[in-house]
């Protein structure tokens, strides 16, 4: 039986000095005041660059006045077409082209929309390699036709794509803008039938197919 409350203690236990936990240093501190001010930065430029978005998206939503100057309706060209119902100025936004935004990888997995009209489609190329497919959730945008000596363009503006006047456009008049098509196969004489073109124009290409350059 153990003399003393300390001859009870194993012996490799003795004489251990109990360790007080560690006070954080100021290298510590530093570290926790550093990272915090790091996540502070980065959250403030993140609200910085989200209203910056906003404003430039709201600035580019009032372009369009929707259903002021333009309906479709059947064309004598191709189809439906999209006309003036109002007198049009030169320059001004009349609609935006708008679809779900796809990769060309999906778009080519979706080709063709229609198998009896494979080389008429809804799409519209993108500057970052990617594509607008108007046959989802598209408007009337994708209506507009082709021609060699448009009245319009398109205009694309931080990834959004609007229709826009090149010239005084009087009512009833038909809008078009020039498709600029481009296919990596040699431009045959049966190729340039298959985009065949329909504008009537004086000049006109006969063909949708941009010339290459």
């Amino acid at each position: 039986m153990p003399k003393t409350l300390r001859d009870a203690v194993p012996s490799d236990k003795k004489n251990t000095p109990v360790k007080a936990p560690k006070k954080p240093g100021k290298s510590a501190d530093k570290k926790g005041d550093k990272k915090a001010l790091k996540r502070a930065e980065a959250e403030a430029k993140a609200l910085r660059k989200a209203e910056k978005h906003a404003k430039r998206q709201a600035k580019l939503d009032a372009l369009v006045v929707p259903g002021k100057f333009i309906k479709a309706r059947k064309s004598k060209v191709h189809g439906l077409g999209v006309f003036a119902v109002a007198p049009i100025a030169e320059g001004q936004h009349l609609i935006e082209y708008i679809g779900e935004r796809i990769s060309w990888k999906e778009a080519l997995r979706r080709h063709p929309h229609d198998p009896a009209q494979p080389n008429h489609t809804f799409y519209f190329s993108l500057d970052n390699g990617d594509c607008i497919d108007a046959n989802v959730g598209g408007n009337d945008a994708r209506w507009i036709n082709h021609s060699c000596a448009p009245n319009c363009e398109a205009d694309e503006q931080h990834g959004r794509v609007f229709i826009k006047a090149l010239r005084n456009i009087t009512k009833g008049e038909e809008l078009f803008y020039n498709y600029g098509l481009i296919i990596d196969d040699k431009y045959t004489k049966k190729l340039k039938a298959e985009y065949a073109c329909w504008c009537g124009a004086p000049k006109c290409r006969g063909t949708m197919l941009a010339p290459k350059k």
